[in-house]
């Protein structure tokens, strides 16, 4: 009799350990045991395989699940399946009043679904075609009820127009589903903040669809699903020559360096919207004959009460902002940094196109 003392804490990796163990030794038993029977076991398994009706399972098998991708693609870019896409395209339109984009939307789904809908059944039942009640033959019927009002030329002229439907969806799908702009030249589409659970039922279709070559939930509070998104993006990374020398870190002229960096300071340090309005202008930048470079940066924010918040309690945030900025100015100088901070008031500022140049936003 064996005892085994197992200190606490530990008892869930033994037992753990325990079920791996108990499952190799089970199967290395049988397998030791019944030696002799392995060699027609794998016959057994080649046979099965390559008869006629396993074959014949698999293929149909491969099929219907080729089937059943295809036809959830081909609902998704036609008419968007039910899925919700189709708000997608409108969010892509260039419209100066957003909610009367929403309205064109709401209206392009009634003229489909009320509309269009009903008129063909008024076609089909003002034609006097029999309708076999209980059968799907919603195809048929409009080309029966067709011909009978305009005679047997309606046939080509419907199949004609099918044809040019489905020719336009399948070129266009991605643009009017998604956006043209959005999908040029990429390979990844991303959502903003959503629910994990709310997820799963949309990355479960479009997977099925092959729209996109990946679907990676991420979590930027968690980090869950970084490390899959780099090992996609891997992928499709392809080495290239260098652009620029290896001791060249920037084409940006140093001016516009130590504006960036300043901006840094002020979306770590602000909350809110304040960081997103405020501008920097190096007005200053010599350097001294010991070494030590003077910079003088002016600070533009839209409202007083932005500049009331960005200098801080008796200058305490400003001083914060500065002295961090400098620190960074430092390191990439590799010398000493005199920096001096002002901040201004420029009303509207993000409208003026000049002024945006000039900060080097454009």
């Amino acid at each position: 009799m064996l005892e085994f003392h197992t200190p606490i804490g530990k008892v869930k990796v033994v037992r753990r350990r325990s079920r791996i163990l108990t499952k190799v030794v089970v199967l290395a038993a049988v397998l030791i045991l019944r030696r002799d029977a392995i060699g027609d076991a794998f016959g057994k398994i080649l046979r099965d395989a390559l008869h006629p009706s396993g074959v014949l399972g698999g293929a149909v098998g491969f099929l219907t699940s080729k089937a059943l991708r295809v036809g959830t693609m081909r609902g998704l870019l036609s008419n968007e399946g039910g899925c919700g896409t189709a708000p997608t395209a409108h969010a892509c339109a260039n419209t100066k009043n957003p909610a009367s984009q929403g309205i064109w939307g709401i209206f392009e789904v009634f003229v489909d679904t009320i509309l269009l809908c009903t008129v063909t059944a008024l076609v089909i039942l003002v034609s006097g075609v029999p309708i076999p009640y209980g059968v799907d033959a919603g195809g048929r019927l409009t080309t029966q009820a067709f011909s009978d009002i305009y005679g047997k030329g309606a046939v080509l002229w419907l199949a004609v127009v099918m044809t040019l439907f489905a020719v336009a969806t399948a070129s266009e799908a991605k643009e009017l589903l998604f956006c043209k702009e959005l999908f040029t030249n990429s390979r990844f589409f991303v959502f903003g903040a959503v629910e994990k659970d709310a997820l799963l039922e949309v990355i479960a279709v479009y997977s099925q669809a092959g729209v996109f070559d990946a679907i990676i939930p991420i979590s930027a509070k968690t980090g869950d699903g970084v490390e899959q998104l780099l090992k996609v993006c891997e992928k499709y990374a392809v080495e290239g020559p260098f652009l620029f020398p290896d001791d060249v870190t920037t084409d940006q002229p140093e001016k516009q360096v130590m504006a960036e960096i300043i901006r840094e300071k002020l979306l770590w340090n602000l909350e809110k919207e304040i960081p997103h309005g405020t501008a920097v202008e190096i007005t200053t930048f010599t350097e001294r004959e010991n070494g030590i470079i003077d910079i003088d940066a002016t600070i533009y924010c839209e409202k007083d009460t932005h500049k009331g918040i960005i200098i801080g309690k008796k200058g305490e945030m400003l001083k914060k902002i500065s002295t961090r900025a400098r620190a960074d100015m430092e390191n990439f100088f590799q010398c000493k940094i005199n920096l001096q901070c002002w901040v201004k008031v420029k009303e509207g500022w993000r409208n003026r196109e000049g002024i945006i140049h000039n900060f080097g936003l454009d």
